[in-house]
């Protein structure tokens, strides 16, 4: 079996059936990329990037019997580092690292418009960056984290749930308060 070819996904239903070495060494090699590309979502400094990539990737190893197969084996990867990368930011007093993009804007408007009298669309990006600039000063880091994994990430509802650990209705009130606080923005600017 040639473990190289295989998704991240093949791979972990691999390791749970027969739970070979090889298969394991694969995973994480193939997880060690998306997980330092979430990480450094929350941390700006390379080092800690680095250092919390490896406790996470530690973690999923010596965990990974806690992962039954009732979500998709990336979005538990994504819950144990939102929980990892929450707790540091907590612990060590930082700050959710933002950075807006155009696949933010797109998607932030994508949704928004459902929900806003005048469309977002209408908007040029840097208004837009502004509009969203000011929201994430009135977000704590939790709603940062959220407003990240949803509007950049573009987790469905259900993957935020396993991702946050939280039920149905807590996320779509998160996000609700968070669209409601960006619908405010725009109408009083």
């Amino acid at each position: 079996m040639n473990v190289e070819l295989k998704s991240i996904e093949e791979l972990a239903s691999l390791y749970r059936l027969y739970g070979h070495p090889s298969i394991m060494s694969e995973l994480l090699k193939k997880s060690r990329e998306i997980i330092k590309e979430k990480v450094s979502r929350y941390s700006k400094d390379s080092s800690t990037t680095d250092d919390l990539t490896q406790e996470i990737l530690i973690k999923t190893f010596i965990h990974f019997d806690l992962f039954k197969g009732n979500s998709k084996y990336q979005t538990w990867i994504y819950s144990i580092v939102h929980n990892t990368c929450l707790s540091y930011i907590k612990e060590n007093n930082k700050k959710v690292n933002v950075k807006i993009n155009s696949a933010l804007i797109d998607s932030l408007q994508d949704e928004m418009d459902e929900d806003i009298d005048g469309s977002l669309t209408s908007l040029k990006d840097s208004e837009l960056e502004e509009i969203i600039s000011i929201l994430l000063t009135q977000l704590n880091e939790k709603e940062k984290a959220l407003f990240l994994l949803r509007f950049k990430d573009q987790h469905s509802i259900k993957e935020l749930m396993t991702i946050t650990g939280q039920n149905e209705s807590s996320v779509k009130m998160q996000i609700k308060r968070i669209k409601d606080k960006l619908a405010k923005i725009y109408t009083t600017n």
